[in-house]
């Protein structure tokens, strides 16, 4: 076989490969909150609400979370104007409802969250 011929058949079965559709075994659910600061760009209440985040962890359903600020964009459809966002991965959508009332979820958002921002924004996303 030709190297041309060998590249067009590595090149269609990378083809192939890459078209066949992915198998996933379970969905889950981002729980996103996007959070705007009393006092923007305050260093001790980002890490307040990154230390509260990492608490949120012991919540049973709870399968990942990450804290993250913005990527400064250029692009216009880009909103970088939040101070920090968390997204908490759960296992399923019964899950999220038991988070939503779970003691230490109320007692995080009383205690550190709402005492600390001027506007929050919240996505509930299924994963499939």
């Amino acid at each position: 076989m030709s190297t041309r011929h060998l590249l067009l058949a590595l090149a269609l079965l990378l083809t192939t490969a890459c078209s066949l559709p992915v198998q996933r075994s379970s969905t889950h659910v981002d729980h996103l909150v996007i959070c705007w600061l009393k006092q923007p760009g305050n260093a001790a209440d980002l890490e307040a609400i990154h230390a509260s985040a990492e608490r949120l962890r012991a919540i049973p359903g709870v399968v990942d979370i990450v804290v993250s600020t913005p990527l400064a964009s250029e692009r216009a459809v880009v909103d970088a104007s939040f101070d920090i966002a968390v997204r908490v991965v759960l296992r399923d959508s019964a899950s999220l409802d038991y988070y939503q009332t779970h003691p230490i979820h109320l007692r995080e958002a009383a205690e550190i969250l709402r005492p600390r921002v001027s506007k929050v924004l919240i996505y509930d996303l299924q994963i499939r």
